[in-house]
């Protein structure tokens, strides 16, 4: 006896329309695409605000959700202004990729080590002014040359790294984390940089005569050699 067999008739529809497959029901026209940009967003990253009023401003996230679409990031204080957070979509950021990860203790010793750099090229150049008959256009170049060094100080990393870590303790004040020792290790932290930034904020930055250059070698290398009084907490210890 022949069996009976359900067929199934399959339209053809016109174009632009969907096509489904009748036996298994899967639409075979592309899916439309995701408006929302597939960025991992997480919090601790940093964005490039793309439209609005903080366009162009590069700023930390708090929460990002691809599903709701929303990412709320982190304006800074400016002056009597409280820091704030706000929500932005997807859409209006981009992720800014970070170069390579250095430790906070790797980033404070480059940069003290930049200023050690600094006083080793002012050594060679008062070594030069010390030398026999040496004239004055001589000196004057030494001079010049001693200014050009000095202009190339960048100490904004130690800001940032006391930022970043006076940011952390006081996310901890009011909180039972206050009375622990992470809180008290991050105190003595922001305190030597503080010290530090003290210090390097005031380094001699130009001279008029070669004789200076004893005087400011010895401020570049006391600063410099102070990189181990920082200890950085780690995240869980």
């Amino acid at each position: 006896m022949e069996e009976n067999k359900e067929v199934k008739e399959v339209v053809v529809p016109e174009d632009g329309q969907q096509v489904v497959d009748p036996l298994v029901n899967v639409s075979q026209k592309e899916a439309p695409k995701n408006p929302v940009p597939m960025q991992k967003l997480r919090k601790g990253n940093v964005v490039e605000v793309l439209e609005g009023e903080q366009k162009g401003n590069r700023l930390y996230v708090v929460t990002a959700s691809s599903l709701e679409n929303k990412v709320v990031v982190h304006v800074p204080g400016d002056g009597d202004k409280e820091g704030k957070d706000i929500t932005l979509t997807y859409l209006q950021v981009k992720k800014v990729v970070s170069p390579e990860y250095k430790s906070r203790a790797t980033r404070l010793s480059e940069c003290l080590g930049n200023i050690g750099s600094i006083a080793e090229q002012l050594t060679e150049l008062k070594d030069q002014a010390e030398e026999e008959n040496v004239s004055d256009e001589d000196k004057a170049r030494i001079v010049e040359e001693a200014n050009t060094a000095m202009s190339g100080l960048d100490i904004s990393e130690i800001e940032s790294l006391k930022e970043e870590i006076e940011s952390w303790r006081d996310n901890m004040s009011g909180t039972p984390l206050e009375s622990t020792e992470k809180y008290s290790r991050l105190e003595e932290c922001a305190d030597a940089l503080d010290d530090i930034g003290s210090a390097t904020d005031s380094l001699t930055t130009e001279i008029s005569s070669v004789d200076e250059l004893e005087s400011v070698i010895s401020e570049y290398e006391e600063v410099a050699g102070r990189d181990g009084e920082v200890e950085f907490p780690g995240m869980f210890g």
